[in-house]
């Protein structure tokens, strides 16, 4: 019969997998953070916009029922990476 030798794993091989975890929960933590301050950020913006009154939207080339499309139209463009992108 044959001895088989044995060898203990090294360390790097066995943080491995922890080291991934660690990578996967961190960039999950990160994209949480930057979805919550995009989501803040359009909060203001509309609170913002919607406290400026008629004549001052009108003065912008706005109304109202303009602010909702805008505040759609940022959070697409900041998921492709475009602060406006061409309609």
């Amino acid at each position: 019969m044959t001895a088989i030798p044995f060898q203990f794993p090294n360390r790097a091989a066995r943080r491995a997998p922890l080291e991934r975890r660690h990578g996967l929960i961190r960039r999950f933590a990160e994209s949480a953070v930057t979805a919550l301050r995009d989501w803040r950020r359009r909060v203001r913006n509309r609170n913002e916009l919607m406290a400026l009154d008629d004549r001052t939207l009108r003065d912008l080339g706005l109304s109202r029922g303009d602010i909702p499309y805008l505040l759609a139209r940022e959070r697409r463009s900041s998921a492709e990476g475009l602060l406006f992108p061409p309609f």
